[in-house]
C-alpha cells in the first residue's frame, strides 16, 4: 500500500470515487450532472457538508495525536473543532447556509460535545495505523479486466485490531443508523474493494463510526463485510454508472432525500426547458468525478 499518494493530485486525473457513483446512482443524476459534469454553479453551500469537513478534520487530528503518543485533551478538542469550522466557513466557495435560527456558536458547541464523545469512545485496543490515506486503484472484473476509470479515495483512519485490518470512516448524523445500514452502504463495498486490490489481504474489514447530532449526542460502531460477489455486483454498477455519463442519461430525482438542501435548484428547475441539443452538451468532456 501506497501512504504517499496525494489526493489533490489523483483527483486531477479522470477516475470514480464513492461520492460520485452514490451521487450518480443513489442521489439524483441530474445533481450529479450539474455539479460534476456541467460545472453549474453551486448557489450555496449546505452546512451539512461543512459541519462534516470539519469534524472529519477534527477527528483526524485527534487521531493523530494519539500516534503522537500525546492524546489531545478537552480543551484541545474544543479549540481543534472550533478551528476547523471556521476554516471551513471561511474558505467556502458560496455562502454557508446555515439552518433557520442557528449560528456559527451553535454549531460549534454541537460539534465539540460531539468529538467529546468520540474521544471518550476510543478503544485502547484499536491501533491507529494512519489517516487521511489516499488510494487509488484499478476497476476489473472477476477475470482480472479494466473496466474502468480508476477507482480514487481517502480512508478516514486504517486501525490494527485484534490483528485485522480496519477502515474507519466518521459519519455525522442527525439521528442514529438502522443497524443494517452499514451491510448495504456502497462506501464500504468501495473501500474494502480498494484495500484488498492495494493489500491482497482478505482479513479486513469496515467499521462506520457514527456520531449523533442529537441534544445528548451518541457514538455507535457498525463493523460490517465484503465478500467477492458483493465486488462483482459492484463492478456491475460501475458499468451502468459509466453508461449513463457516456449517453448523459441524467434526470432530477424528486424527492425529499435529494432535494433538500440541493445547491442546483435554480438550475433543476430550468432543465425542462432546454432541448437536448442546447443541454450542456460536449462531447469532449473526461468526466473526472
Amino acid at each position: 500500500m501506497n501512504t504517499n499518494l496525494d489526493f489533490t493530485a489523483l483527483r486531477k486525473a479522470p477516475h470514480w470515487s464513492f461520492s460520485a457513483l452514490n451521487s450518480l446512482l443513489n442521489i439524483c443524476s441530474l445533481q450529479y450532472a450539474l455539479g460534476r459534469v456541467y460545472k453549474e454553479p453551486a448557489e450555496f453551500t449546505p452546512i451539512n457538508l461543512t459541519f462534516g469537513k470539519a469534524f472529519h478534520r477534527a477527528a483526524s487530528h485527534y487521531l493523530q495525536s494519539i500516534i503522537a503518543g500525546d492524546p489531545a485533551d478537552s480543551k484541545e478538542l474544543k479549540d481543534t473543532f472550533a478551528h476547523f469550522f471556521q476554516d471551513e466557513v471561511n474558505h467556502s466557495f458560496t455562502e454557508v447556509r446555515f439552518a433557520e435560527g442557528m449560528a456559527s456558536d451553535d454549531y460549534i458547541l454541537k460539534g465539540q460535545d460531539m468529538l467529546q464523545v468520540l474521544a471518550d469512545d476510543f478503544d485502547p485496543e484499536d491501533r491507529v495505523i494512519g489517516t487521511d490515506i489516499a488510494f487509488r486503484v484499478d476497476l476489473k472484473d472477476s477475470m482480472d479486466n479494466v473496466i474502468s476509470k480508476p477507482l480514487i479515495g481517502e480512508y478516514d483512519a486504517l486501525i490494527e485490531r485484534k490483528g485485522c485490518t480496519v477502515i474507519v470512516d466518521f459519519k455525522t448524523a442527525a439521528s442514529r443508523w438502522p443497524a443494517d445500514k452499514c451491510h448495504k452502504d456502497l462506501q464500504a463495498t468501495a473501500y474494502l474493494y480498494a484495500l484488498r486490490q492495494e493489500s491482497g489481504h482478505a482479513e479486513s474489514l469496515f467499521r462506520y463510526d457514527v456520531v449523533t447530532k442529537a441534544k445528548k449526542p451518541t457514538m455507535t460502531k457498525f463493523m460490517t463485510n465484503r465478500t467477492q460477489d458483493d465486488f462483482t455486483r459492484f463492478m456491475e454498477l460501475v458499468r451502468v454508472a459509466d453508461r449513463i455519463v457516456a449517453d448523459q442519461l441524467y434526470y432530477p430525482h424528486e424527492t425529499a432525500f435529494a432535494c433538500s438542501g440541493c445547491q442546483y435548484k435554480g438550475a433543476c428547475a430550468q432543465w425542462q426547458k432546454t432541448c437536448p441539443e442546447q443541454r450542456y452538451f460536449n462531447e469532449g468532456l473526461d468526466h473526472a468525478a
